[in-house]
């Protein structure tokens, strides 16, 4: 078959995913990307070899598909996504009827109206031999209030084909599962119980190599945090959604988790996220988030999905957060003493807090937590923050230890007690955030000054520039200054005002610092540092 060069032979390759947050890339012979799409693609292409791309948040498959001349129209058979769904599917085996057999076998309570579903699974894929799967699958993982008392665990749950899951009826409300491995400090993470609701988490255990003092492999089991899935479910929480349902809601969470703003929902989705028949809260909280993402935001649709999921689950912490982008009037007045689900919801709150009006209020949970925040994904998830000491709170503290690093002297002083062995000065998260961002500050200040200096001494007047310099900086070096601030602090380290005061004042006493003396003075004497 021939053609004129001026009319190309034109055909159409037609790609769906059916999948919301599917990214779709078609690469020619030569590896440019010719025509993209998201979870559908109609391309008017010449026959040729291409390379399709899909991408699920950092995950990618690639298929290598002929668009031939003797075909007008491809429709592309589209491979098994990279879809990690945490919760098991319906052809995954045993795992899905050990799931379904726990989430029915405790009935209801009709004195809680929410409850907490944990389902933990060992990962087969981890190793060949199921008899290696953990004894007790959930030890360690437990469900605590905000104000200290535990709910419960799930150490005795019962075990099958290496998996547990036991469900907690509880009060609407705020909850930290709190999870004992990793090793070190336990990692926490909010879940948020909702009238009329079940919110279930379901986490995957692998096994890792442990560090050992010898040659020898030891391996434990430890919860990926990173690939762990929530839902939502309607009381009487019996049955799970379809599995397309909860491929595509994985799908979402996987684009949040990477940050692929370019997966905001497709039209269609956004018309079944806002049917009344359609209830699946998760996946909407996820699209809300990705188009909250985008530049610029559709204001009108997101505002129609966030008044969507309020009628859905109310007062949600992680639908209020969208109220920001929105600048609604509403969220004049949100305040988080608890830390959301979601990390996007975090830095949402963290960007739209200053030393004025902070959203986390002082000494709150979600106050304590910010230097201690923990892994990646779409989660928030932090260690365990010690527990609250009483410091002399004052702004004096940290306004001297600016003006200490704004001398440019303190980057050393802080630095040797930051990585000093000796463990009676050893700082909490919060005053280790401080204190570094005071060295890199006061590294900062030094490197301007030796650069205006060197700019001095090449100018003409060089000569001057010595006693200019005693009354008035140069333009980098009053920049660099200025750049310091406690609400650039507050920006750049995601500490609550609040929190950087207690931390300011507990770190000058463990700098040794007196009252009434000169700050740099003391510092240096202290740690002979003159």
């Amino acid at each position: 078959m021939s053609r004129s060069s001026d009319a190309p032979l034109t055909h159409t390759l037609i790609v769906d995913t059916k999948t919301p947050a599917t990214e779709i890339t078609v690469i020619n012979a030569s590896g440019r990307a010719i025509v993209r799409g998201v979870s559908k693609l109609v391309a008017k292409l010449e026959p040729a070899l291409y390379k399709i791309r899909y991408r699920v948040g950092d995950q990618v498959v690639d298929q290598l598909v002929e668009l031939p001349e003797q075909e007008p129209e491809l429709n592309v058979e589209v491979p098994a996504l990279p879809i990690l769904s945490a919760a098991p599917l319906r052809d995954s085996g045993p795992d899905f009827e050990v799931m379904q057999e726990l989430l029915t076998r405790r009935g209801p309570d009709p004195t809680k109206p929410s409850s907490i579903f944990l389902f933990v699974i060992s990962d087969p894929e981890s190793t060949e031999h199921p008899s290696d799967f953990p004894l007790s699958p959930g030890s360690g993982i437990s469900i605590h209030k905000f104000s200290g008392e535990k709910v419960g665990d799930m150490g005795g749950a019962r075990v099958q084909q290496g998996c547990c899951g036991v469900t907690f009826h509880v009060d609407p409300g705020r909850y930290i599962l709190r999870i004992e491995n990793p090793p070190g400090a336990p990692v926490e993470q909010t879940l948020v119980a909702i009238d009329g609701w079940q919110v279930q988490f379901y986490g995957r255990l692998v096994r890792k190599i442990a560090a050992t003092s010898n040659d020898t492999d030891r391996f434990t089991w430890q919860l990926d945090t990173t690939r762990s899935g929530v839902l939502l479910i309607e009381e009487p929480a019996t049955e799970l959604p379809s599995d397309h349902v909860m491929r595509i809601t994985a799908a979402a969470r996987q684009a949040l988790a990477a940050g692929r703003a370019v997966s905001a929902p497709d039209p269609e989705m956004i018309d079944q996220l806002l049917e009344e028949k359609f209830k699946n809260p998760m996946l909407g909280i996820y699209a809300g988030h990705l188009m909250a993402m985008q530049d610029p935001v559709n204001n009108d649709l997101l505002r129609r999905v966030v008044n969507r999921l309020t009628g859905l689950v109310g007062d949600h912490p992680d639908v209020t957060a969208l109220l920001i982008p929105l600048k609604d009037p509403r969220a004049e007045t949100l305040v988080y003493n608890e830390p959301p689900m979601l990390r996007r919801s975090w830095s949402i709150i963290v960007n739209a807090s200053t030393p004025e009006r902070d959203l986390r209020p002082p000494r709150s949970y979600a106050a304590r937590i910010g230097a201690s925040l923990w892994g990646s994904g779409a989660w928030l998830a932090w260690r365990k923050p010690p527990e609250l000491e009483s410091p002399a709170r004052s702004a004096d503290s940290l306004t001297a230890l600016l003006a200490s690093a704004i001398s440019g002297e303190l980057a050393s002083a802080v630095l040797k007690l930051i990585n000093t062995s000796d463990p009676k000065p050893k700082l909490t998260p919060d005053e280790s955030a401080v204190a570094r961002y005071l060295a890199v500050a006061s590294a900062q200040v030094r490197q301007a000054k030796q650069f205006t200096e060197e700019d001095d001494q090449k100018s003409t007047l060089g000569f001057v520039y010595p006693i200019v310099r005693w009354f008035a900086d140069s333009e980098l070096l009053r920049d660099t200054k200025q750049a310091l601030s406690p609400a650039q602090m507050t920006k750049t380290t995601g500490l609550p005002y609040s929190t950087i005061l207690d931390a300011a004042a507990s770190l000058s006493s463990k700098l040794g610092l007196d009252k009434g003396a000169s700050v740099v003075s003391q510092l240096f004497a202290s740690l002979k540092l003159k």
